[in-house]
């Protein structure tokens, strides 16, 4: 049973978001709408309609998320994250800084830092 003290999971909200990092990514990458809706063989319109934020409940299911991550060399995360997975980032940005520098441990911090777009 979910506490009344915790806030109810807006599935809206988190798809909405999600939206918006992946046309962020998509951009950032340097693909275009049509590209991706030729890589998940799909029409350019749905493609539209599932990356737009005015249709929050027409979303990319967890293959094609994949699929588009392959493509564009970036982690699932950076595109799902939640808010829970930003507060555990935040927490290793915390233990980063703890490291002198050169260390292999730093280094693995940042990397997993900068698979999730930190």
């Amino acid at each position: 049973m979910i506490s009344s003290s915790k806030s109810v999971f807006n599935t809206d909200k988190y798809s909405i978001a999600v939206k918006k990092r992946i046309k962020q990514v998509r951009k950032q990458t340097g693909f275009s709408q049509t590209d991706m809706s030729e890589l998940l063989c799909m029409g350019l319109r749905t493609y539209q309609e599932k990356e737009s934020p005015r249709w929050p409940k027409k979303c990319f299911d967890i293959r094609q998320m994949g699929q588009m991550c392959d493509a564009m060399s970036v982690h699932i995360g950076t595109l799902a994250i939640s808010d829970a997975s930003n507060k555990q980032l935040d927490e290793v940005e915390v233990l980063l800084s703890w490291f002198e520098g050169g260390d292999t441990h730093r280094a693995i911090l940042e990397k997993r830092l900068k698979d999730y777009g930190r």
